[in-house]
Parts: structure tokens; sequence; C-alpha cells
């Protein structure tokens, strides 16, 4: 692999990679249609108050499941959790067959039928939108992709925030 995407924690620090932030996830429930608060616009970590999250299953890289443990920890509220052997691409097909919801550290393009993504407000722990490649790589491809991804991403971010403004 030579360059990995990847949601992860603001303090990881990876030994032997370039770490590039490409922005702030905007983290994510993903909920059941029929959940109670499918409809909203947000979600208060506390109107998760005794919900069953979904871990992500165990992997070699484990920046999604550590997102949901160190939230789910650190968010003083009371839950239980639901840890299966299911693969990481079929994990949250748990979700409309009510085996619980999963907290993701940003929105998602291919939800599973019949659920919903709601942002979360007010978590503990926030993820960065990274991208990774070896400090010892000589691939001159893999050199000009970042040069010219970062300078991209940071013209769109720079576009966005003249947006919001």
């Amino acid at each position: 692999i030579d360059i990995y995407f990847a949601p992860v924690m603001q303090d990881f620090r990876p030994q032997r990679l370039v770490h590039t932030q490409i922005s702030i996830a905007n983290p994510h429930v993903i909920l059941p249609q029929t959940h109670p608060l499918s409809g909203r616009i947000m979600i208060s970590m506390r109107e998760l108050d005794g919900e069953t999250f979904l871990l992500y299953p165990h992997t070699q890289e484990p920046a999604i499941r550590e997102f949901q443990i160190r939230n789910l920890e650190d968010s003083g509220i009371h839950y239980q959790t639901y840890d299966s052997e299911t693969p990481s691409q079929f994990y949250m097909l748990l979700v409309p067959v009510g085996k619980g919801i999963v907290l993701h550290p940003s929105h998602l393009m291919g939800l599973p039928p019949y659920s919903v993504s709601v942002p979360v407000t007010d978590l503990p722990h926030h993820a960065s939108i990274s991208y990774f490649f070896s400090k010892t790589t000589s691939n001159p491809d893999v050199r000009a992709f970042c040069r010219d991804f970062t300078a991209f991403a940071k013209e769109l971010s720079a576009h966005e925030h003249k947006q919001t403004l």
C-alpha cells in the first residue's frame, strides 16, 4: 500500500509514516430507521444513554474501534456493547436487524438498508480524516500525489470556510 486514508484520533502518532490531516471528521451515529431518534438533525451523546453500541471488529488497523471505545468510556453515559466476529465490511448490517447502533468518526456514504446517519454532538474525542505514506518511500508518484492532494485539500478547505462566513 503506497497511501492509506483513514479516520484517526487526534493524538495518533504513527511511526515510520508521514501523517497528513485532511480535515476534522464530523462524527455520526448510524441508527435503524425505526429508532425514535432517527428523524433528528443532530443527537447529543446524553440522548444515547442506555443504548447498545456495535463495536468495529478487531482488525489490524484499530483506529475506528479505538474512537468508539474512548468516546463511549469518556462520554458519561450508560451503554452496552455488542461485539461480534462479523467482518468489517458487513458489521453495519447488524444495525437494521436491531443488534445496536454504530458510533462512527465520520459520515458514511454507503449506509446499510433501512438505516440513517445522524451527526453526534458533544463527543469527548474527535477524529480527523488523514492519509499516510511511508517516510522512506522513493516512489516519485506517491510524493507528487501527496503534494498535489494536500494543496487541493487546503484550497477546498479555504473555499468551504469562505462559504460559511
